[in-house]
């Protein structure tokens, strides 16, 4: 029997999420980031073993002797004060007989005490007395304060999550990569820059945020024997470390058009969660379902050890295609519960679990916050099931040239659209045209051309390429301003 401490940043929709202004949930991010890795630190010294380090919580299995539990919990949340005062945390422990137990105990002990904790931490002193209130959190009382060299009202949280977000974004990249593929990169700061000015006029303006999260990573690990288990913990930062490499070198690689991958001299890229295995990134709409497939051309060789030895080790995926204007704390959810919707159909069948993404696209910003993904589908198809989530493509680059050339031997996005179409209104006036038009060899082709780029996870409708052909064509194969032309510098 072991104890178990688990230290965990709670209710972080009142400290993390309570703005829509990037720069600062960067900042908070980046600060809990920072905060978690220091309690991993702070354990580590007085003999704990990291069981689990992700975005948000810790899991450690404490050393039977050396300091007391009572001091280390101390000297923890002292730690914790200081470097995110910002964030109320959860510092628990459970008795258990396994890592896998002392996760699931401590786990449950966290939500209990969660509904005894402060929703939101007051601000420090300095703050009382104004009548001023913050603009970027609409909460906290907003003291004058010194930002960039102007005088503006802000509360000290956003304050310093801004200043965090802007001092601790390269460094993170510098630790979180390799040293010398991040050194002196350049990153857009709002996500207006990061999405305008590309070379696709129609999706200008578009963001594709990435939601992913690792199947099972937990049950995974407690199978492994003791020795391979206290390696498991520093084997998955080198995976993140490799991934995220590629993710740079992705962005930083010559683009066939101008502006495609940069801003000026910015990449196009944010980076909101990277720790444990739970990943968020924001890149324009346009780069959103190829940064996607480097990703699992990535994550499929990841093994419990390193070698082939290892239990493959696999990841779900949500990919939102929205407006930039879209509020960034309702984007972040939806793209999480698309990849909640990936988890489902990568835990199930016969070679589970297995690499899987889910996707939606908004056009506008009518997506009501009351509204669910089952209800947005049902909506538009009615009695028609809704897609079924997707695998990684086995080579996107010949699957996307094969889907290109025919296209362009069919030349029917019209009948595409109608196709599409038919799925929710099978009796349109243009069935009967749009049918034959299906069973001709131009549409056999884009048929099969979508299901070898596209494949599900489950088995579907034949017609639901046409729905997936209709959602992501502007986005899978974008029509370039008439200006720019292949070969133009990045």
């Amino acid at each position: 029997m072991s104890t178990y401490l688990r230290v965990e940043a709670q209710n972080l929709t009142a400290t993390l999420f309570d703005t829509d202004q990037m720069s600062v949930i960067r900042g908070g991010s980046l600060i809990l980031r920072d905060a978690i890795l220091g309690a991993a630190t702070v354990l580590g010294q007085g003999g704990a073993t990291a069981v689990r380090v992700g975005a948000e919580a810790a899991v450690f299995r404490l050393a039977p002797t050396g300091t007391s539990i009572e001091d280390l919990v101390q000297q923890l949340r002292k730690q914790l004060a200081v470097a995110a005062p910002e964030f109320t945390f959860a510092v628990v422990k459970a008795q258990a007989e396994s890592d896998s137990e002392g996760i699931d105990k401590t786990a449950a002990v966290a939500r209990w005490k969660q509904g005894r904790s402060l929703r939101l931490v007051p601000e420090k002193p300095g703050a009382t007395g104004t009548r001023e209130v913050c603009p970027l959190t609409r909460v906290r009382p907003a003291p004058e304060a010194v930002l960039h060299g102007k005088h503006r009202f802000l509360s000290l949280s956003a304050k310093r999550r801004i200043e965090s977000g802007r001092d601790l974004r390269q460094s993170f990249y510098q630790q979180e990569a390799d040293p010398g593929v991040a050194r002196g990169l350049q990153f857009a700061s709002h996500l207006e820059d990061l999405s305008t000015g590309g070379p696709f006029p129609s999706i200008d303006g578009k963001i594709a945020i990435l939601s992913m999260d690792g199947n099972s990573f937990g049950q995974a690990a407690a199978r492994l024997s003791g020795a391979e288990a206290a390696k498991f913990d520093e084997h998955l930062r080198h995976l993140r470390r490799a991934l995220l490499t590629r993710v740079l070198n992705f962005l930083a690689e010559p683009a066939v058009h101008a502006n495609e991958r940069k801003h000026g001299e910015h990449l196009r890229l944010e980076t909101l969660l990277w720790a444990g295995d739970e990943f968020q990134l924001i890149v324009p709409a346009w780069l959103g379902v190829p940064l996607l497939q480097a990703v699992f051309d990535e994550i499929k060789t990841w093994r419990t050890s390193p070698g082939k030895a290892g239990t493959p080790l696999t990841v779900s995926a949500g990919l939102l295609l929205c407006s930039h204007k879209m509020p960034i704390h309702r984007a972040l959810g939806l793209a999480g519960e698309l990849q909640l919707r990936a988890k489902a159909a990568a835990k199930t069948g016969p070679n589970a679990p297995r690499n899987a993404w889910d996707y939606l696209v908004l056009e506008s910003l009518d997506f009501s916050a009351a509204m669910n993904l089952d209800e947005f589908w049902k909506r538009r198809l009615g009695t028609a099931a809704a897609p079924r989530a997707l695998l990684p493509c086995t080579n996107y680059t010949v699957g996307l040239k094969a889907l290109e050339e025919a296209l362009r031997n069919s030349d029917s996005r019209r009948k595409v659209y109608a196709s599409a179409q038919l799925i929710a209104e099978p009796q349109a006036s243009h069935a009967r045209e749009t049918n034959e038009w299906q069973k001709t060899p131009e549409a056999s082709q884009v048929r099969t051309a979508m299901r070898a780029l596209l494949p599900v996870a489950q088995t579907e409708a034949e017609d639901v390429p046409w729905l997936h052909l209709r959602e992501l064509w502007d986005y899978l194969l974008p029509r370039p301003r008439k200006s720019a032309t292949p070969g133009d510098p990045a």
